[in-house]
């Protein structure tokens, strides 16, 4: 009875057959987390980069208005303009711009971008970036 555990212990320690897919199955989850990782902050950060942009220019078409009625219709019109180009990326209902004098011959816009609608709030095996983000930028309004 023991020469037979011996041969069965023998003969399972040979055999190579199904190594391959216990590997996988080891392996396959942390591949998978790692490349869902990558493409959920891949798509976070180009979003941040638009948004980033977005309020960039906005801010900067503001320079040409001569009252803050006239500068906050131009930095609206900028963003809305860049968020329709952008539509195929950003979700353009989970955007708000703001705009309004920050100090004397300073105006300031802010773009928020609310991540939630990326789906990604049900995951908890990866650290999930921030939900809402903002980027604000402040110009001159010109002269001196």
């Amino acid at each position: 009875m023991r020469r037979s555990a011996v041969k069965l212990a023998i003969r399972l320690g040979a055999e190579t057959r199904g190594t391959s897919a216990i590997e996988f199955a080891i392996v396959a989850p942390v591949f998978f987390v790692l490349v869902f990782g990558i493409v959920i902050y891949g798509a976070y950060f180009a979003s941040l980069s638009l948004v980033n942009h977005i309020a960039y220019e906005a801010a900067r078409a503001t320079v040409n208005g001569l009252s803050d009625d006239e500068r906050a219709s131009l930095a609206e019109a900028r963003a809305n303009e860049l968020i329709g180009d952008f539509s195929g990326f950003l979700h353009a209902a989970a955007i708000t711009v703001s705009s309004g004098p920050q100090s004397d011959g300073i105006y300031a816009v802010t773009v928020q971008y609310h991540f939630d609608d990326l789906g990604l709030s049900g995951l908890t095996l990866l650290p999930l970036p921030p939900s809402n983000e903002t980027a604000t930028y402040a110009v001159s309004h010109g002269g001196y």
